[in-house]
């Protein structure tokens, strides 16, 4: 055995794993600098020393054995690569999202290497074209990823795929595919026919990618649905508030002259404490039934992005139910927000939530939200609370003060913040105030 032949799949595998890596990206999942590099030497250490053992038993003649290992050392780098990449925080995710980049890139280098096998043998008799099948591959495998990362700008794959159960079937269906395309039984079966090993070891996964499509189109188009709906319900909770408000401001403006008229006898009467106290009165009730709401309908105006204002919206309605006292400062005017829009729902969502929660429970109940639109975009959910919070382990999935759910909560807002390069997250604590921060660039 020649010892270059251990090498040469060296440079497939680079390629490879930064594919991969790119399509994790696509899927949700951050790709910082520490992760590419990681990422891409797990790969190719464990891509080589599984091309090894694959040498090692075919240069012995032990053909049977080559494809047992083959498919062995397949199923052992996803999990493998995965777990060294990604650590097992949060590792059904992380399998799931590696899972589904490797169906997708396994799909078109199948179909690349072959498409450019039968080119390169048919028109120009070469059997070996290393550099130029990776040039090729290279961009083919790019052209998808820049039409997906376009079109997906504002789609969450988690949210698509979102139960355990769809995640657990994809890992399972990608077992299936590597045990099938790996079948020692097909290879000896199928040894006489470069065309139907072909055919065996493609079509599963084009039948694969396609319903993993289909899915991803049906669940993509109900989710579309579901938030419209969820948008005309909060469109309608956002009118009736305004009739409320606009009756509320009918009432007074026909019985501000009773009012008038009241203050107007005390100031003959030369009553003027009376009069001051009078109108404190009226200024304090039309404070209490008007203005707040007014001002709240007033920042909200400032949001331009529905989901946000819808999300703000429905929060508002439950911190009224819970006897909550909201206070809503949006100091600019925000055209949009630099992030999926999906992704800062489910953020804010967590983050009011826990904030509700906490102050549930406290005579203060109090929660204010501040957005500063400048250079970067700033968001700060403030809340009181009984004790000082220990921030560095409310992030941990074994951590919550409320129960197993708040804790995954936090856990999810961390990951989704982290998977982008331009938002950061910060968290402060004091005896009595709790603070989540948001910065946008």
């Amino acid at each position: 055995m020649e010892v270059y032949h251990l090498y040469e799949g060296i440079p497939r595998f680079i390629l490879a794993g930064i594919i991969i890596l790119l399509y994790c990206e696509l899927l949700d999942k951050k790709v910082d600098k520490k992760i590419f590099i990681k990422g891409i030497t797990t790969y190719t250490i464990l891509g080589q020393l599984n091309q090894i053992g694959i040498y090692y038993f075919y240069y012995n003649n032990l053909l049977i054995a080559r494809d047992v290992f083959s498919m062995l050392g397949s199923l052992s780098m996803v999990f493998l690569y995965t777990y060294i990449t990604y650590g097992r925080y949060n590792y059904l995710n992380n399998i799931f999202v590696v899972t589904m980049a490797s169906i997708i890139t396994d799909t078109l280098v199948y179909m690349n290497t072959n498409i450019l096998y039968f080119i390169f043998d048919k028109f120009f008799k070469v059997d070996s074209f290393g550099i130029v099948v990776l040039t090729i591959s290279l961009i083919l495998l790019l052209i998808p990823y820049f039409i997906l990362k376009k079109s997906m700008k504002n789609i969450s794959v988690l949210d698509i795929f979102n139960t355990d159960k769809i995640k657990y079937t994809v890992v399972g269906i990608q077992i299936i595919l590597i045990l099938i395309i790996y079948n020692p039984i097909l290879t000896i079966y199928f040894s006489d026919s470069y065309l139907a090993m072909v055919l065996v070891t493609i079509l599963p996964l084009i039948l694969t990618s396609i319903c993993l499509i289909i899915y991803a189109v049906i669940k993509t188009k109900e989710k579309s649905l579901e938030l419209n709906n969820t948008i005309i319900k909060q469109q309608e909770t956002y009118i009736k508030s305004l009739e409320s408000m606009q009756e509320d401001i009918r009432k007074y403006n026909h019985d501000y002259k009773n009012l008038l008229a009241g203050a107007l006898l005390q100031a003959e009467e030369g009553d003027y404490e009376g009069v001051r106290l009078y109108l404190k009165d009226v200024l304090k009730e039309f404070e209490e039934k008007l203005g707040k709401q007014i001002n709240k309908n007033t920042q909200l105006k400032k949001i331009n992005q529905n989901e946000v204002k819808g999300l703000l919206l429905s929060k508002m309605m439950k911190m009224e139910e819970k006897n909550v006292e909201f206070h809503l400062e949006v100091l600019n005017e925000v055209e949009k927000f630099n992030m999926k829009t999906m992704d800062l729902v489910r953020c804010l969502g967590i983050l009011l939530d826990n904030a509700i929660e906490e102050v549930e429970k406290l005579e203060e109940k109090v929660i204010k939200l501040i957005i500063l639109k400048e250079d970067i975009t700033t968001i700060i959910v403030k809340n009181p609370t009984k004790e000082k919070v220990n921030i560095q382990k409310i992030y941990t999935q074994s951590f919550s003060t409320k129960g197993k759910k708040r804790g995954i909560g936090l856990v999810n807002y961390k990951e989704i913040i982290e998977k982008y390069q331009n938002v950061v997250r910060e968290t402060s604590c004091t005896e009595n105030e709790f603070n989540q921060i948001i910065k946008i660039g």
